[in-house]
């Protein structure tokens, strides 16, 4: 095993130096990276998703914990840490994969969490949450392509999170204390 610098580094962070351990082809980041929402790049976001890695991030009310939704092994690391749901690359991905009425459509980003009947079993074999929260974060998730596995941890600031749930993410994005409503 040996001990690589992180390419988030470069990417993600103008800090200093953070270190990755690579096993086989996954980077397992020895340290959790802490960014400010406003210094995040979507073209960075897009590459921390698809490696698998596990982020927290603030939505229109409360702090979520995500990965890539194809991701299987991240997704069962933060499955049950509170209610899942996924941000979805588009309302056009929306319809493609769901039974949705137009008016619904509509209303979203919005503060709603819906669940909807899936058309096709073979993409998705049973229904789950949609929500795109009304935040800089959503758009930055979306316009990276990604569909993202998040569940909510009721947290208004990274104060709320317990550690242990803190450890699983490897890349935490702040935006402070959150007003929205929950």
């Amino acid at each position: 095993m040996k001990i690589y610098k992180s390419f988030y580094e470069i990417t993600i962070l103008k800090w200093s130096i953070y270190k990755c351990i690579r096993l086989k082809t996954r980077f397992y980041v020895v340290s959790t990276m802490i960014i400010n929402y406003k210094d995040l790049k979507a073209s960075s976001l897009k590459k921390a998703l698809k490696k698998g890695n596990i982020v927290i991030f603030p939505s229109d009310g409360t702090y979520l914990i995500g990965c890539n939704f194809l991701d299987k092994e991240a997704r069962q690391k933060i499955q049950g840490l509170g209610f899942n749901f996924i941000i979805p690359r588009s309302k056009k991905w929306i319809e493609s994969i769901f039974k949705v009425k137009k008016n619904y459509i509509k209303m979203i980003p919005g503060p709603f969490i819906y669940l909807f009947d899936v058309k096709n079993k073979k993409i998705l074999e049973k229904n789950i949450g949609i929500a795109i929260p009304k935040h800089e974060i959503t758009e930055k998730i979306q316009s990276s392509g990604n569909i993202v596995f998040n569940c909510d941890l009721n947290a208004r600031s990274l104060r709320d999170i317990s550690k242990d749930i803190r450890k699983k993410a490897d890349i935490i994005i702040d935006n402070g204390v959150l007003e929205g409503d929950k």
